[in-house]
């Protein structure tokens, strides 16, 4: 082995060296790259109205740069993978599929380099980009080289100024993302307390208008011409009022999805109905006409109440806080076990031995039958397992004795405005009148007007609450009034279950005396929550 000329190589130079030593690893050999697309907001192209032009100018520049590195050098270069994020941000602390594939097939050797548009289509993070460098350099560690190139700057994630470089740059473009993100923050915020809708997919009850024209809103003000407008949709609204009925009234997520997808109604992306979207619009804010941001209210401009949208509610505020209330007192374990009970008496039926509850199983002939559970027992003792009954017969005899004790439905159910509507509304306007006050006293007088406000908040809390209870009332007044004999059947099994312990405490069942073809009626007896025992259910069926 000859002496190494270190004069030689100290007069070339290191950036000399290592072009050298580049251009004999680049000799006769194909690259095989991953090129790596990304937009993070994907807009409609002007010229085409088409979603992914954006990414896909990216792919086209990239394959134009992989023909000009072959030309200018003695390897070819070829994308072997394309790799595509599509409307999907660099900068948010987000997932990017397509990223972390790249970078597990570019540790693994499936590809040997990257090319991408910009270095910050690539990274936009710092952390992000120290994982690409990670892999860099544990390739060099093991001797195999690792290429990088994009269309518009010469950046070597080999040598340490291009590590330089590419640091400083994604700094520079985390800075630029920090800054425009509060720049959006602030313009969002600031259209939140405007009212104005946001754009985007359409809200379910309301359609878009093109806003060519001034909107007048059921409580008198006027949405400006000039921006899109929400304008309530009848037909969803009706559907969104029912829902939010079933919900007060007990009727799981799932019956309610289970419905409107057997109905054939759909989302507003033409997705079928699932309890986690469902949940989410019946929770919004949105149906109550106020304005949020960052999931929250804005307290308006006066500070006497939150921030209005610019459209007409599709429930009372009063309903949907019920609404709202029921929907977060509802546990996971009992969401799971209403969406189980698939027969009419589970849970309903009792043991005459134990007293324990007993539950609907399924039979190899289709049918059910209900049996006192061993470990299913009250209060969370053993059951005895002594009875159980046929579930079919018992099922019909209880439709059949509810059905009896039901007036016929009206079509006409008017429903009276609640007594002290007028005097809540009074108090309102008295309590906004405070605000200025507070706001510019001070001393004595300021701790009387905050006593004065807590006394009347107080009073609004407890009159809200009284309200709300007796429109629930109401609702069931009006409900049970639509729902009479004839349309019993024709209700879904949770929501005769509903009808059935409306009226019913318990009904006991007595172990069978003997054996027999058909079914004993007299072992059922009906605890009716209007008084006693009314006795067996045979005389009252």
């Amino acid at each position: 082995m000859g002496r190494v000329d270190h004069g030689a190589i100290f007069r070339k130079g290191a950036g000399t060296l290592m072009n050298e030593r580049q251009a004999e690893q680049l000799a006769a050999r194909t690259l095989r790259l991953g090129a790596y697309e990304r937009i993070s907001d994907d807009q409609e192209d002007e010229l085409t109205g088409d979603r992914g032009a954006g990414v896909s100018r990216q792919r086209e520049a990239l394959e134009l740069l992989c023909q000009m590195l072959t030309s200018s050098g003695p390897s070819t270069w070829t994308v072997h993978q394309h790799y595509t994020d599509n409307d999907i941000s660099a900068f948010k602390d987000v997932v990017r599929p397509d990223f972390e594939r790249l970078l597990d097939d570019l540790a693994n050797g499936v590809v040997e380099g990257i090319v991408v548009y910009d270095l910050d289509r690539l990274a936009r993070r710092p952390k992000d980009l120290e994982r690409v460098i990670d892999i860099f350099d544990a390739a060099g560690k093991s001797g195999r080289r690792l290429w990088f190139a994009t269309v518009h700057d010469k950046i070597d994630l080999s040598s340490p100024d291009g590590l330089t470089l590419a640091r400083v740059m994604v700094a520079f473009a985390n800075k630029s993302s920090r800054d425009t993100a509060r720049r959006v923050a602030a313009k969002h915020k600031a259209t939140a307390l405007t009212g104005r809708p946001v754009g985007g997919t359409r809200p379910f009850g309301w359609r878009w208008t093109d806003g060519s024209e001034p909107l007048t809103l059921q409580d008198g003000r006027v949405v400006p011409a000039g921006h899109r407008q929400h304008v309530v949709d009848e037909e969803e609204r009706a559907i969104i009022q029912g829902a939010a009925s079933d919900i007060l009234l007990g009727v799981s997520l799932n019956t309610i999805c289970r419905d409107l997808n057997e109905r054939g109604i759909r989302t507003t992306r033409g997705n079928q109905w699932r309890p986690g979207p469902l949940r989410l619009l019946l929770e919004s804010p949105r149906l109550a006409g106020y304005r949020v941001h960052k999931g929250t209210f804005l307290p308006d401009r006066t500070g006497t109440g939150f921030v209005r949208g610019g459209w007409d509610p599709i429930l009372d505020e009063d309903v949907w806080q019920q609404v709202h209330d029921t929907l977060r007192r509802r546990s996971a374990r009992t969401a799971r076990a209403d969406a189980n009970r698939r027969y009419l008496l589970s849970g309903i039926l009792r043991c005459s031995e134990c007293l324990g509850p007993m539950r609907g199983n399924a039979r190899k002939d289709l049918g059910h039958f209900y049996a006192c559970q061993i470990r299913g027992g009250q209060g969370g003792q053993a059951g005895c397992g002594k009875v159980s009954c046929s579930g079919p017969p018992a099922d019909e005899l209880i439709r059949q004795a509810v059905k009896a004790r039901m007036p016929p439905s009206s079509i006409e159910a008017p429903v009276a405005p609640w007594p002290r509507t007028d005097e809540l509304a009074d108090l309102k306007t008295t309590i906004a009148g405070l605000v200025p006050e507070l706001t510019e006293s001070s001393g004595d007088a300021r701790r009387l007007l905050s006593a004065q406000f807590t006394k009347l908040s107080e009073l609004i809390e407890k009159l809200h609450a009284e309200r709300a209870t007796w429109l629930d009332g109401q609702r069931h007044r009006v409900r049970h009034a639509s729902v009479g004999p004839e349309q019993f059947n024709a209700l879904t099994v949770e929501k005769q279950r509903l009808y059935v312990r409306g009226e019913i405490s318990a009904i006991i069942v007595r172990p069978a005396d003997r054996k027999m073809n058909r079914f004993d009626y007299t072992r059922l007896s009906v605890v009716w929550k209007e008084g006693p025992d009314a006795g067996a259910a045979s005389a009252i069926a």
